[in-house]
């Protein structure tokens, strides 16, 4: 069973769909508009939990957002161009990866405690979220007692 769907980044209507790693001599409205972008994650799935890594390099903290549904977890946001980049965007040669909104899936393999998801960001800008399981009651004995 797959654990992850393909994000996909949603499309900006002002350029036209062309393959990412096109070159062109062309302006940069005439160039291919990197329309998927795949969004690097781990998940590992424990026996007490799911731990998935997710590579945010180039997303603010404010332009991130995370969502529990039902049986899938959503990473989305937004990367943006740095600033000090505007200037030189008429003069792109190759784009490998693209700015813009994105969003990923990660299909949860089994229910979990939505209670008590955390999530934490390291200093190489890896998202890390840690998803617990449910607690699966195991069937027990009970002993009947008897009155006098």
């Amino acid at each position: 069973m797959a654990l992850f769907t393909k994000m996909s980044l949603k499309k900006d209507p002002e350029f036209h769909e062309v393959h990412p790693h096109a070159i062109s001599e062309e302006p940069r409205d005439a160039m291919l508009y990197a329309a998927d972008k795949e969004m690097k994650v781990r998940v590992y799935n424990g026996s007490d939990k799911i731990v998935i890594m997710a590579e945010v390099a180039g997303v603010s903290d404010d332009d991130l957002h995370l969502t529990v549904r039902e049986d899938h977890l959503e990473i989305s946001g937004t990367s943006r161009l740095p600033a000090e980049m505007a200037d030189l965007e008429p003069y792109l040669h190759t784009e490998e990866f693209s700015f813009g909104p994105f969003s990923r899936s990660i299909i949860l393999p089994q229910q979990v405690d939505l209670k008590h998801i955390t999530a934490r960001m390291t200093r190489e800008r890896i998202l890390m979220i840690t998803v617990p399981k449910l607690v699966v009651r195991k069937e027990r004995e009970i002993k009947i007692e008897l009155e006098d």
